[in-house]
């Protein structure tokens, strides 16, 4: 048996009793529970600039989705496995990070025992690295490329070439958006909050200190920032329990599942 420790995206709802909800929930479902076991800790899934606004800050967030994800590797009496969606892709690649770092570990001292980790449209993906090579090389994921990983782990990273959250060019000025947070919570927010009209002036502010050289960069964050505030399914972030995989014929969810059924 390997127990899965899902990590949920901005805004999706926790069961109280842990089982997985939101985009995660199109996985699981389809997961042999011979095999599996599946469990999503209690943290706070959401992100905002003003914890009074719609959320904790980012830090915040992933901080205690990080300290509640190490906790549930540590109580599994099993071999684990992550699988995330979105911002749980942050908190994902922050305990593999710490994991490889030796910062986290059984409360024994022993490694943690993780298999595999699978995350859909994470914002710390590397650039170079989706399933199907799907993702242009030159982009990664908007809140910048994760850090080294442990040896041994099987990843998977379902990436939507257009999905700006975990497939934005170097140069995209979504990256150079004046603000004290990320841009991953600033774009976040105008999908959840209100924060639209800041992003698009900010954007017309960067287009006007050179229209020649910045105008195709423009173009293409204003693109990618209307396909992500798309609402299900159609929308570039949330297609993938909507749309089929291109090439395969199945939900970008459901190869997801087939993969780990037909691989542990």
């Amino acid at each position: 048996m390997i127990d899965i420790i899902t990590l949920r995206g901005t805004g999706e709802q926790r069961n109280s009793d842990g089982t997985p909800a939101g985009m995660l929930r199109d996985v699981t479902k389809l997961l042999d529970t011979d095999k599996f076991g599946c469990f999503e800790p209690d943290w706070p899934a959401s992100v905002g600039p003003d914890p009074n606004v719609w959320g904790p800050s980012l830090d915040t967030s992933v901080r205690l989705g990080v300290a509640a994800g190490v906790k549930a590797l540590q109580d599994s009496p099993n071999v684990c496995g992550l699988l995330s969606y979105s911002l749980g892709g942050i908190v994902a690649s922050t305990i593999l990070q710490g994991v490889r770092a030796g910062m986290y570990t059984n409360v024994d001292g022993s490694p943690l025992e993780i298999a595999f980790v699978v995350n859909i449209a994470n914002p710390m993906r590397r650039a170079g690295q989706s399933v199907g090579n799907l993702c242009p090389p030159t982009t990664y994921g908007l809140h910048g490329q994760r850090g080294p990983w442990p040896a041994g782990i099987d990843v998977r990273e379902y990436a939507n070439p257009g999905d700006i959250i975990t497939s934005s060019p170097a140069d995209s000025p979504l990256r150079a958006i004046d603000t004290a947070i990320s841009p991953f919570s600033l774009v976040e927010g105008a999908r959840i909050g209100n924060l639209t009209p800041v992003i698009f002036r900010e954007l017309l502010e960067f287009l006007m200190q050179d229209p020649v050289a910045n105008l195709n960069r423009y173009e293409a964050a204003v693109r990618g920032l209307l396909g992500y505030l798309t609402p299900w399914p159609d929308g570039q972030h949330v297609l993938y329990s909507g749309h089929t995989m291109p090439g395969t014929g199945v939900l970008w969810t459901t190869h997801a599942a087939e993969y780990l059924n037909a691989n542990f």
